[in-house]
């Protein structure tokens, strides 16, 4: 759920980026940008551990999915 969230927002970003066409309707809305914390801090807050150890979790499936 986190993950979607963050990849939704990547998304949005994307259409603001330097040196790409500007496409109004990407460009989000500063309740799209700032309506609560980033997917990672609300992960860590929700299994009661630092953004650290998500981030490590995350690199460690990515690089050993099977285990």
């Amino acid at each position: 759920m986190y993950e979607a969230e963050a990849k939704e927002r990547q998304r949005l970003h994307g259409g603001t980026a330097p040196g790409k066409p500007k496409d109004e309707s990407l460009i989000p809305t500063l309740e799209q940008v700032i309506p609560e914390p980033r997917s990672i801090e609300r992960a860590a807050s929700a299994f009661g551990v630092g953004k650290q150890y998500i981030a490590d979790v995350k690199r460690i499936e990515k690089e050993a999915p099977e285990g």
